[in-house]
């Protein structure tokens, strides 16, 4: 768990039968967490070819292709085709016309296009920087609940502006006493944003107990 507040926070949040989207899973850190420890299903977003077979095999060796739907797709604000960086590793991005390192053209999708995005109750969000025209693409999707809580790396303030703007507060979470407050300083990588503070309290209160290395959170 190498983000631990915020995996904390997917662990006791979500329940069986929930859907998670993972945008931007990298390997799937976050997918084999929330389909094999709680048993949610989920959308996993991952463009970077090396990092997509990776995903696959990460799935493959956990058991978990049937109840995760895997999608090599940049999300963004609307369909088109950028370029996409290829030599940055997990800090792979889209980047300008130009770009002096490895690239490949590729084409976007936007999340409002996604009928199944709607019943993700969770997203993480981790585009190196791309997180503003994910949402933009999602404008739709965020204006009805779900989703009704998102962990998004990027912090700036169009991001901030439109994560409140459809209903979300920033808050923190701490894993070892399962407290959940307002707060623009998160305690993870990524800034958590809950649409219903009360609703969410009571999912992190009551989910079971989980053994992670030896100790129980």
């Amino acid at each position: 768990m190498h983000e631990w507040p915020d995996m904390a926070f997917m662990l006791h949040l979500l329940r069986t039968g929930d859907t998670f989207a993972d945008i931007g899973a990298n390997v799937g850190s976050y997918t084999v967490l929330a389909v094999a420890a709680v048993g949610a299903s989920t959308l996993a977003f991952e463009l970077t070819p090396k990092q997509y077979a990776w995903l696959q095999r990460n799935l493959a060796l956990n058991h978990l292709e049937s109840r995760v739907t895997a999608c090599q797709a940049a999300v963004g604000a609307e369909p088109a085709t950028v370029s996409f960086c290829l030599d940055h590793g997990p800090m792979n991005r889209v980047v300008a016309a130009g770009w002096g390192g490895r690239s490949q053209p590729v084409k976007v999708v936007a999340l409002d296009d996604i009928p199944l995005i709607a019943h993700a109750c969770c997203w993480k969000l981790d585009v190196e920087g791309y997180e503003d025209a994910v949402l933009a693409g999602a404008a739709r999707t965020l204006a009805e609940p779900p989703p009704a809580t998102i962990l998004c790396e990027d912090r700036s303030k169009p991001v901030q502006q439109r994560l409140s703007g459809a209903g979300l507060q920033p808050c923190s979470y701490a894993p070892w006493t399962r407290t959940l407050s307002p707060s623009a300083a998160a305690r993870g990588g990524n800034q958590l944003w809950i649409r219903d503070l009360a609703w969410a309290r009571e999912r992190v209160r009551t989910a079971p107990v989980f053994q992670v290395l030896g100790q129980y959170v």
